[in-house]
């Protein structure tokens, strides 16, 4: 899926007016069942990465869960495994059905329980990033604390109210009513919405400011972590 803007004509106005539109200019189009070789390849592309990125995950899940007792680390990223195949779905599978098969139905315009979801798994799966380095710090730094997580109990609840915290958090952006919706459009290979809308709402800021956050925590902790690691080294050298 590719998030950039796009060279488009003026802006138009999301509403309900626009989306029916939109609706019937699909629907009419001559060359509705007929997808071009640039179609072909841009859908088949995504298909065929997605699933290739699907299988791997399913061969990680496997893997880890044999061991999901014993490693705790596995804990944390099986759900972090889980949430990334929902993305390749969201992101890989649904668009590239949609270039190819030409008849987007409910997902070209991303319904707001579609966007919600796709908010709720992106969230879930930067706050599991942040677990997942924060434990790994811990277990640099406080190696008798992190022995604490040997029960899965505990580790199962972590991950839940990452997942919790990053559903809430979902849904009041997309409840929100100055929030703008993008939606998946074929034409341009890409998501898009009214960008003028989507920039003066502050929607944008909003995304950059979470997900610039998102980055800054990973750099912080693992920086910490790699520090500590060369000053223990120094300590017993």
């Amino acid at each position: 899926m590719v998030y950039s803007i796009f060279q488009m004509n003026p802006p138009i106005p999301l509403n309900n007016t626009t989306i029916d539109h939109l609706k019937l200019k699909l629907l009419d189009s001559p060359n509705l069942n007929k997808p071009s070789i640039d179609d072909l390849i841009a859908g088949g592309i995504l298909i065929i990465f997605s699933i290739f990125g699907i299988l791997l995950h399913f061969i990680e899940i496997i893997t880890m869960f044999k061991s999901v007792k014993n490693v705790i680390g596995f804990r944390f990223i099986l759900v972090l495994s889980a949430f990334d195949l929902c993305l390749l779905l969201i992101f890989g599978i649904f668009p590239g059905w949609i270039i190819l098969s030409k008849r987007p139905g409910f997902l070209t315009e991303w319904s707001s329980i579609l966007h919600a979801w796709s908010d709720a798994c992106w969230f879930s799966m930067c706050y599991m990033n942040v677990v997942i380095a924060i434990t790994r710090f811990a277990c640099v730094v406080f190696p008798l604390h992190f022995r604490r997580l040997r029960r899965q109990t505990t580790c199962w609840l972590i991950c839940l109210g990452a997942v919790g915290l990053a559903t809430l958090q979902s849904w009041l952006m997309n409840t929100a009513n100055w929030f703008v919706v993008l939606w998946y459009q074929t034409d341009v290979y890409g998501m898009t919405c009214d960008w003028t809308a989507y920039a003066e709402s502050g929607t944008r800021t909003l995304y950059l400011t979470l997900n610039l956050s998102f980055v800054a925590a990973y750099l912080l902790i693992y920086i910490s972590t790699a520090a500590t690691i060369f000053f223990k080294r120094n300590v017993i050298i």
